[in-house]
């Protein structure tokens, strides 16, 4: 129950900014926030809940590695149902012409 309404706060902050200055800001410093929702089937029995979330890509934060680019990834989500999951790992994009394939490793805390 906290941790719904610490997202709903967050949320409520960080959208209450002008898009304008967040633009500028964001381009400036090579960041994407991502903001999406859908439905989650969170078990076998056909439950689902639709959730919303944030994610957050730092491309000037990356590591060469011998998988390719490792770029961080963060986010939070959170269901109709009170459920919340925040996460934190990486991603790894690979380019051929105009397909864009990004495999991701996100582990992070679930609470219902």
């Amino acid at each position: 129950m906290y941790l719904r309404k610490f997202i709903i706060n967050l949320l409520f902050i960080l959208l209450s900014f002008s898009s304008i200055a967040e633009e500028r800001i964001l381009n400036n410093l090579n960041t994407e926030f991502s903001v999406y929702t859908g439905t989650f089937d969170f078990s076998d029995d056909g439950k689902k809940s639709t959730l919303f979330g944030i994610q957050h890509i730092n491309e000037n934060l990356y590591k060469e590695s011998f998988l390719g680019t490792l770029q961080p990834v963060t986010g939070v989500m959170i269901t109709a149902d009170n459920a919340g999951y925040v996460y934190t790992g990486f991603q790894i994009p690979y380019q051929s012409g105009s397909l864009t394939i990004t495999p991701s490793f996100t582990p992070g805390l679930y609470s219902e």
